[in-house]
């Protein structure tokens, strides 16, 4: 996958203020939140889990995200092993380039996009998964899409 731009939306489990299980050993340190942006989209949790997925949708809600400067390629090659990532069609995410305009000028960033089955999907009528998350899921522990 590609390296290029440096940066990452990071709309769900990674978010700050979001009690889900820590990714993996070094992604903090290769990480550097920058600021909150909005992307159009649909927000959705993974059928009999507590994690979410989001669809680019030109038109769709404003979903918050926050954006992360990415140091190394080495926290991107982390990040996509977190997320499942990759270019197969069963792949639970893949990561996407997207654009948004964003303090008057235009950013271009990664996003891990949910390709989950659409019968795996529940949409939320949410614009925040860390307030969608803490509102429903704070109190449990995390459930894994493979112990379903």
């Amino acid at each position: 996958m590609l390296y290029t731009p440096r940066f990452v939306a990071l709309y769900g489990s990674l978010m700050e203020g979001v009690g889900s299980p820590a990714p993996p050993a070094g992604v903090w340190d290769g990480l550097r939140k920058t600021d909150t942006i909005e992307m159009a989209g649909d927000l959705y949790v993974v059928r009999g889990t507590n994690y979410p997925g989001f669809v680019l949708r030109v038109g769709g809600p404003k979903i918050e995200a926050d954006l992360f400067l990415i140091r190394d390629e080495a926290t991107f090659r982390a990040l996509d092993e977190w997320e499942e990532a990759s270019d197969a069609p069963d792949a639970p995410y893949r990561r996407r380039l997207a654009t948004v305009y964003h303090r008057r000028q235009s950013v271009t960033f990664w996003v891990y996009e949910g390709n989950h089955p659409l019968e795996m999907r529940e949409y939320v009528d949410a614009t925040c998964w860390r307030d969608y998350f803490n509102a429903n899921f704070a109190t449990s522990e995390p459930t894994l899409q493979n112990d379903v």
